[in-house]
Parts: C-alpha cells; sequence; structure tokens
C-alpha cells in the first residue's frame, strides 16, 4: 500500500487516522491489491452493540478499514486525547468512491433497500456520473434462495467495489460473512445513503452538516430514529468511564 494508517482504539476496537482524501487513496490500493476488503464506517451505535454482540465486535476488529462516521465517535476520541482528522459521513464516501470508479474504470454493485429506491438510486447516480460502471444492483427484501442467487451473481461478475445498503449491523455481518465468497476487492456498508441518493430523503442543509448535525435532521424526517438516540447516554459514560480508569 501507498499509505499506511496510524491506528487508535476506541475501548477495543479499531479506528483509523485518515481524512476522506486518504480514505480514497486507501480504497484505491485496496482495489489494486485484487483482494478482499472491507471497510467499515463507524458510528457510537455500533460501538455499543459491539459491547453485547461478540460478533459484531470481531467483525469491527476485523476490517481493513474503520472511519469514523459520526460526530459522536469524533468527540470521543478527541476527548480522550486520540483526536481524529475528520468525521467521514458514509454517503460522502459513497459518492466519492463513485466519482473515483468513473474515473478508474471501477465495477461496482449496489445491494440494499426496497426495489423502486435501489433503481432510483442506479438512475440517479448515473446522471451524476455518466460514465460510472454500475455492473449490477438488488434490493434489500431477499429470501434465502435469492440470497444464493445474489451471492453467485456477484461474484461471476468480477466486481471492484459492492456497496451495501441494509442498515447496520446486517449490513456489516453481511458482508463479513460473505465476503471471500463474494470475492469482490472492497465491500463498504452504507446505511441509508440509497434513500438520499435516491431523493426519498432529503439531505441536511450544508450548515447542519458542518455543525455535525446531519444526524438530528435525519431524525427529523424520520422520527423512528429518535429511539436510536436512547444509546447515546450509555455511549458518553462509557467514554468517561473510560477517560477516568485510564487516567
Amino acid at each position: 500500500m501507498n499509505f499506511l494508517p496510524q491506528r487508535s482504539q476506541i475501548f477495543n476496537l479499531p479506528i483509523d487516522q485518515v481524512t476522506l482524501i486518504q480514505t480514497l487513496q486507501i480504497s484505491k490500493d485496496f482495489i489494486l491489491e485484487k483482494k478482499t476488503h472491507q471497510i467499515v464506517t463507524l458510528n457510537s451505535l455500533m460501538v455499543n452493540q459491539s459491547f453485547k454482540d461478540k460478533g459484531m465486535c470481531g467483525i469491527l476488529q476485523r476490517a481493513d478499514l474503520v472511519v469514523a462516521d459520526s460526530v459522536g465517535i469524533f468527540w470521543a476520541m478527541k476527548f480522550l486525547g486520540k483526536p481524529l482528522p475528520k468525521v467521514i459521513p458514509g454517503i460522502d464516501l459513497m459518492l466519492e468512491l463513485c466519482k473515483m470508479s468513473e474515473r478508474e474504470g471501477y465495477r461496482i454493485y449496489l445491494l440494499g433497500a426496497k426495489e423502486e429506491i435501489v433503481e432510483k438510486t442506479v438512475f440517479q447516480l448515473k446522471k451524476m456520473f455518466p460514465q460510472l460502471k454500475i455492473i449490477g444492483h438488488h434490493h434489500g427484501y431477499f429470501s434465502p434462495a435469492e440470497e444464493k442467487k445474489i451471492i453467485r451473481e456477484i461474484k461471476d461478475l468480477s466486481l471492484d467495489i459492492l456497496f451495501v445498503g441494509l442498515g447496520s449491523p446486517r449490513q456489516e455481518k453481511w458482508i463479513s460473512a460473505y465476503l471471500k465468497e463474494l470475492d469482490v476487492n472492497l465491500a463498504i456498508g452504507v446505511g441509508g445513503s440509497f434513500d438520499i441518493i435516491s431523493g426519498k430523503l432529503k439531505r441536511a442543509p450544508v450548515r447542519l452538516r458542518r455543525m455535525s448535525l446531519e444526524w438530528l435532521y435525519r431524525c427529523y424526517q424520520e422520527p423512528w430514529r429518535i429511539k436510536r438516540i436512547i444509546h447515546l447516554p450509555v455511549f458518553i459514560f462509557r467514554v468517561i468511564l473510560s477517560r477516568i480508569l485510564t487516567n
């Protein structure tokens, strides 16, 4: 690899000290290696899940690259004396990877969301990146029988990048379980990015994004997400306790 990131820890989980530009360079290196790689966009909910789900904890520990997807992770690392360069929202990373893929001729596949949403996502991406090679796509509501066909299809297509929008932790677990079988150079879970790119949901105004409050705007559009905020006090408590015990 041309660039080896500095890897820090948040509790027992890895977090890489990278900017968006560095993440793109690392992604390019992964693709050129012609081996399977998984990128995780880490948020505070996933950290909490790792405490009670050993399987999820192992997936995060084995990930080839882990970037901070939320202001919660960014704050925690700064509070613990290991500040990160930037928050890297999953949707920003996805769009930049698509931009790079158009330029480099990489082959991509989209998996996740409802059928009409993933189809609209493909349509919008082709509008944004006319030369982008979207080799295939499939919705995320598949049966076990369909799943086998999807895995076989992805393997046969010899892909460079697989975007999986199944929601966390399902998408991370799915990628980890089938990555070797899929034989894709780079797989990344992108959560609800398809909803935004397709136009189903609006992205937060730039001002809110700069203030790292995109999550709040998302809750405004999808009130059911408010219940996820309940985990935040637990995360904050763990971060503060970790600092006290470390000192």
